[in-house]
């Protein structure tokens, strides 16, 4: 694989974010997912580690789980002009109340778009 130069590599971050579009039925259409930018992905990193270091020790419990996946979505769901569509609080509350087979379709999408899934972290630690 080529190294690249510094100017290989701005007009590489000038390009486009990636997006995937996932079929929702249930909602009669599809989402559009928006790879996280580096500032969003470190704000949910940081977000899962500020709640460890609290010492929470229901950190695993099954609702931080899910608003752990919800907030998640939240910074990945964007509209048809690339915003963010639902990273508020009457967003998040909307994707609480949805079906889980809509979030956990829309989540694993997610995961994948942003390299978070056990087979691509195995990939990364290989390199």
């Amino acid at each position: 694989m080529t190294v690249l130069s510094f100017e290989q590599m701005q007009a590489a971050a000038g390009a486009a974010p990636s997006y995937v579009d996932v079929p929702v039925e249930a909602w009669g259409g599809s989402v559009r997912l928006q790879q996280l930018s580096a500032a969003d992905g470190i704000a949910f990193g940081q977000r899962q580690r500020d709640q460890a270091e609290a010492g929470d020790d229901d950190v695993d419990r099954p609702e931080e789980l899910a608003e752990q996946y919800i907030y998640l979505l939240s910074l990945s769901i964007v509209d048809g002009d690339g915003r963010q569509a639902l990273h508020n609080e009457a967003g998040r509350a909307f994707l609480a109340t949805q079906p889980f087979a809509v979030l956990n379709a829309l989540g694993m999408a997610a995961m994948r778009l942003n390299g978070f899934t056990k087979a691509e972290a195995a990939a990364r630690e290989k390199n």
